[in-house]
């Protein structure tokens, strides 16, 4: 097991989960029941599972939540990328996030290698 709060990834995604609320929060009303709410559920899933998977006993299972959650960060990332096309979301802000992102998605993939070496 994991302590979930000390890893790097976990607080960077909790922080990008924070702000994509507040994307959303800013978003005309008739887009927030659909791509908003979409985003929200994808953000919150990155971190979760990277705790989901800090709890299990295996090493196999934490690298299954950790891929988890590097999928929903491309998922999440396409979602921000749509919300761009469709003028939904301040561009400047949208793009700080996807800096964010691309690095949950660099330091998960050095985490799962890590431990793919180790079994």
């Amino acid at each position: 097991m994991h302590n979930f709060k000390e890893l790097n990834i976990w607080k960077l995604s909790m922080d990008i989960a924070e702000e994509v609320n507040y994307m959303v929060e800013s978003m005309p009303k008739h887009h927030i029941w659909g791509l908003g709410s979409q985003l929200l559920k994808t953000a919150v899933s990155v971190p979760s599972n990277i705790a989901e998977g800090c709890g299990r006993k295996s090493d196999e299972q934490f690298l299954y939540f950790l891929n988890v959650a590097l999928a929903s960060s491309f998922e999440l990332e396409t979602q921000i990328l749509l919300a761009i096309r469709f003028k939904t979301v301040e561009d400047i802000k949208a793009e700080d996030v996807l800096k964010k992102i691309e690095m949950v998605q660099r330091m998960t993939n050095k985490l799962i290698d890590s431990k793919v070496k180790k079994s």
